[in-house]
């Protein structure tokens, strides 16, 4: 996931490549592939995870290798859960910086904002939040609400 960051932006040239094959069924499925990865949601989703799994990084490299020590293993993952209680007291402050990772990144692949979907009075299927701020939006729909 940390080196799926890196090779986003060839991977949506290539998708959008992909989309002008004369094959019906290579363009389609490249379409459809294109405008799940450059949603604002998923976006959102993969910085998140990908922060977190930049915490435990370390915590994972310690547990996998063939000296793996107890004792220093604890103190890695006091180390980690140290962290995840720090981001959850302050969560305004690093959804910003999350919010802000998507807006480069979205603008890398020449999306032009975070959009959000379409509200309605009545919605059965998924959160219907009563913002017009995107940052609002998906702060309370991928972080407070899950």
């Amino acid at each position: 996931m940390i080196r799926f960051l890196d090779v986003c932006n060839p991977m949506v040239e290539t998708l959008d490549d992909l989309q002008l094959f004369q094959d019906t069924e290579t363009s389609s499925k490249a379409l459809n592939l294109y405008r799940c990865i450059t949603s604002s949601n998923f976006f959102v989703s993969l910085v998140t995870a990908n922060t977190l799994f930049s915490i435990t990084l370390l915590l994972c490299k310690v547990l996998q290798s063939v000296t793996c020590d107890l004792s220093e293993a604890v103190t890695y993952v006091e180390t980690v859960v140290s962290e995840v209680e720090d981001m959850q007291t302050i969560i305004g402050q690093g959804f910003k910086e999350i919010f802000q990772k998507v807006e480069n990144l979205l603008k890398l692949i020449d999306e032009d904002h975070i959009k959000m979907p379409r509200l309605v009075g009545r919605q059965k299927n998924r959160i219907n939040v009563t913002t017009n701020c995107p940052e609002e939006f998906l702060l309370f729909t991928t972080i407070l609400y899950n």
